[in-house]
Formats: C-alpha cells, sequence, structure tokens
C-alpha cells in the first residue's frame, strides 16, 4: 500500500497490521491525532501538516472521528500494551526527551519494569534476535 505524504503517523490509521499491534489500538490513533493537533498548533500554515491531514481524513474514518474530538496531546509519557504473536502483550512504559533549543526532535526512550512479565517477554524477543531465528 501507498501512504503518500502520510509517513509513520498515517501507519497508525492506514495499516490494518498497526491495528492488531496495540491491545488498544483507538486509544493509540487518538493519541497520534491529539499529537498531530499539537504539531499543527506549533506550526500553523505549515502545508505539509495540512496535506497530512487532509490525506488521512480522506482515508480514515477513525482519523476523522479523533481529529473532530479537538484533543491536543504532548507526547510526554506513557505507556501502550503492544501485542506480539509469541510473547503476548508486553506493557512499555515510554519517556520522551527533547533538546530545549529544538523540540521538535524527540528521543523517546521505552521501558519494562526489571523482572515482569513484560521484560522477560523482551529477553525473549531479544535472545531471538540474536539467534536469528524468526520472532513472528
Amino acid at each position: 500500500m501507498a501512504y503518500g505524504s502520510c509517513g509513520v503517523r498515517g501507519l497508525v490509521f492506514l495499516d490494518e497490521g498497526m491495528r492488531n499491534l496495540y491491545a488498544d489500538w483507538r486509544g493509540k490513533a487518538g493519541d497520534v491525532a491529539a499529537y498531530l493537533r499539537l504539531d499543527a498548533a506549533r506550526h500553523p500554515g505549515d502545508p505539509h501538516t495540512a496535506e497530512l491531514v487532509d490525506e488521512l481524513a480522506a482515508a480514515s474514518p477513525v482519523f476523522q472521528e479523533v481529529w473532530a474530538e479537538h484533543r491536543l496531546k504532548d507526547k510526554t509519557h506513557g505507556r501502550y500494551v503492544y501485542r506480539h504473536p509469541v510473547v503476548g502483550e508486553p506493557d512499555l512504559s515510554f519517556e520522551t526527551l527533547r533538546l530545549p533549543d529544538d523540540p521538535d526532535q524527540a528521543l523517546i526512550a521505552h521501558t519494562v519494569e526489571e523482572d515482569s512479565p513484560s521484560h522477560t517477554a523482551l529477553r525473549l524477543l531479544t535472545a531471538w534476535s540474536e539467534e536469528g531465528a524468526p520472532v513472528g
């Protein structure tokens, strides 16, 4: 499938595989729309953002719904439960680190609690990837 200018943000709304990646896909979709709305507010009149919003609205009824909620959200911290066909549903927290002089640049670090089922799942995936075994 071609995503045009939608890029990674569009994947959440346009790629069917993404629906299976998140245990709460609708929540993730709402968060992505809220991040995009905040980005649009930070850069008013940006033609690329306007094009992205138009393209997503034309292609995804769910995007239309969550965009109409008018939520703003910054990606500072939170958690998502992912789905994996082998290790189940690891629960990962994230923290976003931004450069003070360039808030558009961000490093997002995902973590799990030590000795938790999610930690075990990630260790298993790491071991399999190091051995070259298929993971899904």
